[in-house]
This record gives structure tokens, sequence and C-alpha cells, in this order.
């Protein structure tokens, strides 16, 4: 795998993240965007603190964000107009698009997870592996408004 294909995933990133005025810090194989919250209280509340993008070769990266959210997703770009999947999840993330749930059983312990990423025109998500019992759904607000 030549860097060129993490390097241009990188610039998609750093082009979201110029549009939105979101802090990067990068690393080799290593991205971290900051939504510049901190507070527990805040992210009790939907705030998410930030998006870790870390490059897996083979143009998949993972990303992880908000208490569950953990995705393998693509960053080879298909089309000259329009973002990889892993970019267009991210910039999901940003706007409001990500939805993260637990499973909870009699004694409300975690039993189960799954998330959801919807963008304008994509969606990738991850379904719990047990449905029985409560769900409980945390909405992660926007970065920015739009």
């Amino acid at each position: 795998m030549s860097g060129t294909e993490w390097e241009l995933f990188c610039s998609e990133v750093f082009a979201i993240a110029e549009r939105y005025a979101i802090q990067t810090f990068s690393n080799t194989g290593t991205l971290v965007l900051s939504s510049g919250s901190a507070s527990t209280e805040a992210e009790v509340r939907g705030v998410n603190p930030h998006i870790t993008l870390v490059d897996m070769g083979d143009a998949a990266v993972r990303i992880e964000t908000g208490w569950c959210i953990r995705a393998i997703a693509d960053y080879e770009i298909q089309f000259e107009d329009e973002l990889s999947q892993a970019a267009s999840a991210v910039e999901a993330i940003i706007l409001g698009g990500a939805e993260e749930y637990v499973i909870t059983d009699d004694d409300d312990r975690w039993v189960a997870f799954g998330w959801s990423l919807r963008g304008e025109d994509s969606l990738m998500s991850q379904p719990p592996h047990i449905t029985s019992g409560r769900k409980a759904v945390r909405r992660l607000l926007p970065w920015r408004s739009t």
C-alpha cells in the first residue's frame, strides 16, 4: 500500500476540517479531529469531543468516536466529485448524523451496543448482536451549526 492513498484521504479530512473550522492533529497513520469540548457533562448531553482515524492499510480506516462507535470504512476515492466512504462518515459525525445506542439488561448493565452514521448520501451502521432488553439512544450533537 502506498502512502499516497492515505495522504489523499488526509487531504479530504483536512478540507472538511477547514470547512467547519475544526482543529486537527496528525501523527503517522493517525488523525484526530477535535470538537473543542472536553467537559464530561457536555459529552453526556451528546457533545462529541473527538474523532480518531487510524490507517488500517488496504485503503481502510478505523473511525472511533462517542462511547461505542467503532467503524471500519474505505477511504479510496471512487469518483472525483464525491467524498470517500470514510470522509462521508467523518462529515456525518460532525454534522450530527451519528447515533449510538446500548441494550441494557434488567440490572441496567450494557449487554450490547450499536450505532449508525447518516450522511447526505451515505449510511453506515452496526446493529447490536442482542436485541432483547431496554434500548438507550444517544444522538451525537452537531459540532458546528450549518
